[in-house]
């Protein structure tokens, strides 16, 4: 378990309850959200980061971070390099003692299951994959 400062434990203005600055926490604050599940929705990046101002429960500072990186690479090595090191990321359980040890938590669920359908494999048919051959191709041969 990752060390916490009990000085930064904080009240929550809507619950009117203190929460220390733990992943658990942090992570309550993020229950109320889903992913995108529409084509245009998803293909526009803001829409995958929630607006976390003032949360209903849990810690109220609370945040996510994000990994940016291009769709179309020119080496598919380095395509493939970057698909295996984001599906072992999202998917491994290994991973989880590692960031839960540095006060971080988990992607939740059900975005991990919509990173890998959107971003990992094309299971909707969105065309957002890693070095999709609809769209890495021709002008588009990517970095």
């Amino acid at each position: 378990m990752a060390l916490q400062i009990p000085v930064a434990s904080l009240v929550n203005t809507v619950d009117s309850r203190y929460y220390a600055p733990t992943y658990t926490n942090a992570s309550i604050t993020l229950d109320r959200y889903y992913p995108p599940a529409a084509k245009l929705v998803a293909s526009r990046q803001w829409n995958w980061v929630p607006n976390n101002g003032n949360p209903a429960s849990g810690y109220p500072i609370s945040g996510t971070s994000q990994i940016i990186l291009s769709q179309c690479y020119q080496d598919p090595a380095v395509a493939t390099a970057i698909h295996d090191l984001l599906n072992s990321h999202y998917t491994s359980n290994s991973f989880a003692s590692i960031i839960h040890g540095n006060g971080f938590d988990t992607v939740p669920s059900n975005y991990q299951i919509a990173i890998t359908n959107d971003f990992l494999s094309n299971a909707k048919g969105f065309n957002l994959d890693i070095d999709n051959a609809a769209v890495c191709s021709g002008m588009v041969i990517g970095r």
